[in-house]
């Protein structure tokens, strides 16, 4: 049952890893970087487009600085996930196929309180701003792995049944408040950003269907919606690579 939760550690460590790979190392190079090179500088305004990979999906963004200390990021952002999970329920072997999305355009709006410093610092930005998922859902559908033994007769998972078990979330704007590292200079005009915080979002709804003897477990939705609905925190951790269009 902790697969999810391993696959979750596994893509934060990556997305750390590159982080660490690409961040510092550019970092390095531009400490003695003059001031007046910066992009928050140019009064042009300059427009960038960029691509990024997180644990919220994978999408397209566009970003442009504000004056000296701010900024805007306009993204859209894709995240199709399916796995199996292996479990077990009343000592009995259990397979469940989870399939999860999670679609939405944002806007983040930057600010770098130490712009005018050298190294890490001056990229460092407090992010702040929200998403609208207009597709926010999981689907999980449980069955037994093993044939059911009921005294000497033996049912086939198959005519046992299966239970499905769908959440939602209502179709609104999500708030969003994190920290990161915006516009590292990659050089010829490309640049990186990470990203880590979190979105807050609206209770669940839960429904709950079974099909062959596991019918009528309707009533037990109602119990999950009640144990999920603190759970409201979806973290962000994201790596993009924007390059300057104008």
């Amino acid at each position: 049952m902790n697969k999810p939760i391993t696959i979750r550690k596994a893509a934060i460590r990556l997305l750390l890893t590159v982080f660490a790979a690409l961040g510092f190392s550019t970092l390095q190079a531009n400490t003695g970087e003059n001031l007046q090179d910066s992009s928050y500088n140019d009064t042009t305004f300059p427009l960038n487009l960029g691509v990024h990979v997180g644990t919220t999906g994978f999408g397209l963004h566009l970003s442009t600085p504000l004056g000296a200390q701010f900024g805007v990021r306009l993204g859209a952002s894709f995240m199709p996930f399916n796995t199996n999970i292996q479990g077990s329920y009343s000592n009995r072997e259990t397979e469940s196929d989870v399939k999860i999305k999670a679609h939405n355009i944002s806007a983040l709006f930057s600010w770098t309180p130490f712009y005018q410093s050298a190294g890490f610092f001056r990229s460092f930005a407090v992010n702040a701003g929200g998403a609208f998922f207009y597709n926010l859902d999981a689907e999980l559908t449980t069955k037994l792995a093993e044939p059911y033994r009921h005294g000497d007769i033996m049912i086939d998972e198959d005519e046992v049944g299966e239970i499905r078990t769908d959440i939602n979330y209502k179709k609104t704007i999500s708030p969003y408040l994190g920290v990161g590292l915006n516009d590292i200079r990659l050089g010829d005009g490309f640049s990186l950003q990470v990203d880590l915080g979190s979105y807050y979002l609206p209770k669940p709804s839960v429904s709950i269907t079974g099909t062959g003897l596991l019918q009528g477990n309707a009533g037990n939705a109602a119990t999950v919606e009640n144990n999920i609905k603190n759970y409201r925190f979806l973290p962000r951790v994201e790596v993009g690579v924007s390059y300057r269009i104008r």
